[in-house]
């Protein structure tokens, strides 16, 4: 069965999936308690939507419904560490990659694998344009613009983290990252490995 494509949409949107991969990474990391807490601490059309019975992995969600489970698993399991909140992100990265993507991205080196970044992001998320530059073989720098996760603290720790996240499951070994943004919103995350 072939995923459908995004509906029109003005709105930042997200694949359904994402939420699935949340669902577990807290089942994996702070068990059924803790998934049922950061559920309740959500709004109530968020919780219903990408929760409750009403729930499809293969639609499309608004982006932010996505940032209100971030914010959500930051303020309560995370208990507002970023580095368990990354750790999450990560765990829930490796849920809505699969075992088949993360094992052939294993094969590939950091540069191959940024080539193909777009691609990942566009199977995931409607809107945001990424942008790749290699400034040696073991650094260089991905940009976002037009994504809500540009315009607030934990988007774009978020965004930074799977960037990070996404290289070191290359053949990049220690993948470090800085971010910031700018002015006009384009955030610039600044990645350095060794080789």
């Amino acid at each position: 069965m072939a995923l459908s494509g995004p509906p029109a949409s003005a709105e930042p949107l997200t694949r359904g999936v994402v939420f699935h991969s949340l669902h577990e990474a807290l089942r994996n990391l702070w068990g059924e308690e803790q998934l049922a807490a950061v559920v309740a601490a959500l709004p109530a059309e968020v919780a219903h939507a990408t929760f409750g019975a009403a729930y499809r992995p293969l639609t499309w969600y608004p982006v932010a419904y996505l940032e209100a489970w971030h914010e959500a698993v930051h303020a309560g399991p995370a208990g507002r560490d970023d580095g368990i909140y990354v750790e999450y992100m990560d765990r829930a990265l490796d849920v809505s990659l699969g075992r088949l993507r993360r094992a052939f991205m294993r094969f590939m080196n950091p540069v191959k694998l940024a080539e193909r970044s777009s691609e990942l992001w566009r199977s995931f998320h409607t809107h945001g344009d990424m942008t790749v530059e290699w400034s040696s073989d073991a650094s260089g720098r991905v940009t976002l613009v037009g994504h809500p996760f540009t315009a607030n603290r934990l988007g774009r720790l978020t965004y930074a983290s799977m960037v990070r996240y996404t290289l070191a499951l290359s053949r990049a070994k220690h993948v470090r990252q800085e971010h910031a943004v700018d002015a006009e919103g384009k955030l610039t995350v600044s990645v350095t490995w060794d080789p």
